[in-house]
């Protein structure tokens, strides 16, 4: 991970690397609207997908029972 100075947006630009596009996402999602993904594209494909797939499973729903209760 390399940390750069503050931008004038209040944001600061961070470069972060990991084994595959799909670990690092999972790691950033975590995050939430906290960071956001300039590159590579493979990165915020896989952001996109596991937040569309947590909006799936909760957005308006009443949580479900495990199995066997």
């Amino acid at each position: 991970m390399r940390v750069g100075g503050p931008l004038p947006d209040g944001w600061t630009e961070v470069w972060v690397d990991g084994p595959a596009a799909k670990a690092l996402a999972g790691h950033l999602a975590g995050l939430g609207a906290g960071v956001e993904v300039l590159e590579p594209p493979e990165v915020r494909q896989w952001l996109a997908r596991i937040a569309a797939e947590l909006t799936g499973m909760y957005a308006g729903e009443e949580p479900h029972a495990p199995h066997g209760r």
